[in-house]
């Protein structure tokens, strides 16, 4: 199953991403095998008034606000609820693997254009798989103390981790160590 999650502030990106997968998916008559989790109630609201498949999962104070300053705007910036979203995430991912699902965890601004199955296929050993969404191979090679963010990447202020740590496709297979891992990242 292919899963997605958004808040408000990113619902646009959210409708792209739907439409892509359900397109990518319908190709192999799995239309229907995908659905966004939504972070806020505005993001519901809209995900559901397009019909499409929508969990909502809640977060911070819901307030569903896209102002700067409004908590769910950019919650990537405050520790505790960048958290409660990696938390989210990881119970996701427990209810789905404990459902006996293989689950792609793909961020709202990837554009599927072909089913990752002949990948995921090749790759039988791997119970857990993950992508950066940073592609710039300079930046991530250097793990010295930055003194300033690298633009649309992983890499921030005072960080020496390297892309792998902005992941924007995880894979998890139903199996026991992928479930003892989400439950360690739950955590």
């Amino acid at each position: 199953v292919h899963l997605a999650i958004a808040s408000n502030a990113y619902v646009q990106l959210a409708l792209n991403w739907a439409l892509h997968v359900k397109k990518m998916l319908a190709v192999q008559g799995r239309e229907h095998a995908y659905f966004l989790a939504a972070l806020d109630y505005r993001a519901c609201n809209v995900l559901l008034s397009r019909a499409l498949p929508t969990l909502y999962v809640g977060l911070g104070d819901d307030s569903g606000n896209t102002e700067a300053t409004a908590p769910l705007a950019n919650f990537r910036l405050n520790f505790k609820l960048f958290r409660q979203f990696g938390v989210r995430k990881a119970e996701l991912l427990l209810w789905l693997l404990r459902a006996d699902r293989t689950v792609v965890l793909s961020d709202v601004d990837v554009a599927w254009i072909a089913p990752p199955d002949a990948l995921i296929t090749s790759l039988a050993a791997a119970e857990v798989m993950a992508g950066t969404d940073c592609i710039d191979v300079n930046e991530d090679d250097d793990r010295s103390h930055r003194s300033r963010t690298f633009a649309r990447c992983g890499h921030h202020l005072g960080a020496t981790w390297s892309a792998w740590f902005n992941t924007g496709v995880l894979v998890f297979r139903p199996t026991r160590k992928a479930i003892a891992f989400a439950a360690a990242w739950r955590a």
